[in-house]
């Protein structure tokens, strides 16, 4: 008789669970929607000011075309609870899973050039602005004639002062480990 009741308690609060994840879906696409609104009354001003504008108001026809599909969306995500989202998307992947496959694949790729920028700025920043072993490295760019970095690592200086240890091979002003 235990593992009915703990049968129904889990399945009390997975609902429970679910539904406080559908409102604040719910919640999320009526903001999305509405700011999605904002941005098609601002195309509408965009086709009205290219109307008056002369010649190039043959483009607010493809302006007032796109404000009419964002104010679309926009109207759907207002009105469309989470369930209604749910099957819409449902059903579009069950009628084209080779585009569904693709808009994956695609978002994956930028997902990843994301993450590779991202981490080389954030290995760029440290290098520039951080510390390696309590004294500065990377703070200053010059390498050869000054410092590399403005301070030592392990105890040796960059720049036209030794590396490693005192003995070795002097070469244009610079003494490399040997």
């Amino acid at each position: 008789m235990q593992t009915t009741d703990v049968r129904e308690t889990a399945q009390n609060a997975l609902n429970q669970g679910k539904s406080i994840v559908g409102k604040q879906i719910d919640d999320r696409t009526t903001q999305i929607g509405q700011q999605i609104d904002s941005v098609a009354q601002e195309l509408r001003n965009v086709g009205d000011q290219l109307r008056q504008s002369g010649p190039v108001g043959l483009a607010a026809g493809y302006v007032d075309q796109a404000a009419d599909l964002v104010e679309r969306l926009g109207g759907y995500l207002q009105d469309a609870d989470s369930d209604r989202l749910l099957g819409d998307l449902e059903n579009i992947a069950r009628r084209n899973p080779w585009g569904i496959a693709a808009g994956a694949l695609i978002l994956g790729f930028a997902a990843s050039r994301f993450l590779k920028t991202s981490s080389a700025r954030r290995y760029r920043d440290a290098l520039g602005e951080g510390s390696y072993g309590g004294e500065s490295y990377g703070a200053q760019s010059s390498y050869g004639g000054g410092t590399y970095g403005g301070g030592t690592y392990g105890g040796s200086t960059y720049g036209d002062t030794t590396y490693g240890d005192a003995t070795g091979v002097r070469s244009g002003g610079t003494r490399y480990a040997t």
